[in-house]
């Protein structure tokens, strides 16, 4: 009775093995022929490889924290888009930011902008933006060298910069003039609006540079910060993306403050006050821009790109509005410019 009781156990045993070996075999074979599993699983492979920079799979895998919660580690995966495309133009736009910045900070260290007049700061402007849109088209990611250019996400985001970027110098900057008490005095001719042209080129390096950053903060923010809540979710998003938008707007405020061309009534205030009032533009573009083809399977076209643009610009343009409506001009006691800014 015993011997045929043992004899049962291991004829199950036998049988649950089969069964488990069975259904891992095909898991695999249906995982292997998911055409997003495919792509994922390599993308996953090359990038624990490289990690953001470099270093192995094990290493990036450890500063990760591999076991899950809120941890900051510089794995790629969870850094940059999944998106290749939009991975490698977050990587070369990084690239790009680090070259225009070393540019700018040998021309004011050095001095050089002093002797500049239309020509030279218009060649200035165009070295920091064009690369921006000529550098991808030469340099593409490998697995979209065969897809149109008007499909690629580096187009698409320097339509979204531009509209957004181009509606901020010709309407916004007058808020500067009137509310903040901001001037520019380059001497230059070539102006679009009573704003020097190449500051329209300059913006869109800028932007370029801030977007691409805050997209990969934000991204990896919110694959690392899940809580059970969503109203705990909206808070941490929001502090995340004002803390950001705010640091922004004051270390651009504080790094150009020396330049004499670009003046205001009272510094304190422009850095304060004006960093918040500056800051308003990114609280809304930051999330609105890592929207665009951020989603797996949601790609946007140029044409949608252009008009979220426009309305991150809109948007930007209320609020500013609803600042001078309500609060003083910096340098004045009275309620802010009572006409619209860009109109005597």
């Amino acid at each position: 009775m015993s011997r045929s009781l043992v004899n049962d156990i291991k004829q199950g045993a036998r049988e649950v093995k089969r069964s488990v070996k069975k259904a891992i075999s095909e898991a695999d074979s249906t995982a292997s022929s998911s055409p997003s599993s495919t792509a994922f699983s390599s993308s996953s492979s090359s990038s624990s490889k490289k990690g953001f920079g470099s270093g192995s799979g094990k290493k990036s895998s450890k500063k990760s924290g591999g076991g899950g919660g809120f941890s900051f580690g510089f794995d790629g995966d969870v850094w940059l888009s999944k998106n290749a495309s939009k991975r490698h133009t977050e990587k070369t736009f990084l690239w790009l930011s680090l070259a225009w910045v070393s540019c700018f900070a040998l021309v004011v260290a050095l001095q050089i902008y002093k002797s500049f007049r239309d020509v030279e700061y218009m060649c200035l402007g165009l070295a920091v933006s064009l690369p921006f849109v000529i550098v991808p088209i030469f340099y593409p990611a490998e697995a979209e060298r065969n897809t149109p250019i008007t499909q690629r996400y580096f187009l698409k985001a320097n339509v979204w910069i531009f509209f957004f970027g181009f509606v901020g110098n010709y309407f916004w900057t007058h808020y500067f003039y009137k509310v903040l008490g901001a001037s520019y005095t380059f001497p230059v001719k070539i102006m679009l609006n009573e704003v020097p042209v190449f500051l329209y080129l300059v913006t869109h390096a800028y932007f370029c540079s801030y977007h691409t950053v805050s997209t990969i903060i934000l991204r990896r923010f919110w694959r690392s910060f899940k809580p059970s809540s969503p109203i705990v979710q909206l808070i941490g998003s929001s502090v995340v993306i004002l803390v950001m938008a705010i640091i922004t707007a004051f270390m651009e405020t504080y790094t150009i403050s020396e330049v004499p061309y670009y003046s205001h009534t009272n510094k304190y205030l422009m850095y304060t006050v004006g960093s918040v009032f500056y800051g308003i533009y990114f609280i809304v573009s930051f999330p609105m821009f890592y929207r665009l083809d951020e989603k797996p399977g949601d790609k946007w076209d140029l044409g949608r790109a252009a008009v979220d643009g426009l309305g991150a610009a809109m948007l930007v343009f209320i609020l500013l509005d609803f600042w001078r409506l309500s609060l003083p001009s910096i340098g004045t006691s009275s309620r802010s410019w009572r006409g619209v800014p860009y109109f005597e």
